[in-house]
């Protein structure tokens, strides 16, 4: 069985697949040199990737802020429901390469964690307090996607 990979070079069709998309892969380099890799949901908007931890997550404790970070987004699809906009594909991947940064503005963050909150949770279960919560971004700097179909 011969599969091709196609190279995406649509942002459109990019961009929604992230806006739509539901979780995606992180993987950082810790201050110890270990590769930390998470599953993590998270918020594309001005084409950056938003991601919120908990003050104590072992994730967020272990950032190296302001260091290299790359991010992938899988979506897998059976061919015949295969969406119009990228017909008949198998596998999409997303991947991002950016910097890691904190959410500095309070503002700014709150904003951000209430799409966010909007995005994941319905009616009162989402009215979750900001308190606690750290917001931080990666600042994309390369965005490759590719398809696989059988």
């Amino acid at each position: 069985m011969k599969s091709r990979i196609t190279q995406i070079r649509d942002m459109s069709v990019i961009e929604q697949e992230l806006t739509h998309g539901k979780a995606g892969v992180l993987s950082f380099i810790s201050p110890d040199e270990e590769l930390v890799q998470a599953v993590v949901p998270y918020l594309y908007l001005d084409k950056n990737i938003y991601l919120f931890f908990e003050e104590s997550d072992e994730n967020f404790l272990s950032m190296n802020f302001d260091n290299n970070v790359s991010f992938a987004v899988f979506k897998a699809e059976n061919g015949k429901e295969a969406s119009s906009l990228a017909k008949g594909y198998k596998l999409l991947q997303i991947l991002c390469r950016g910097i890691i940064r904190r959410v500095e503005e309070v503002r700014s963050a709150e904003e951000v964690y209430t799409q966010y909150i909007n995005k994941y949770y319905s009616g009162s279960e989402g009215e979750e307090s900001f308190i606690g919560i750290r917001g931080v971004f990666i600042d994309t700097e390369e965005i490759q996607a590719s398809s696989v179909s059988a």
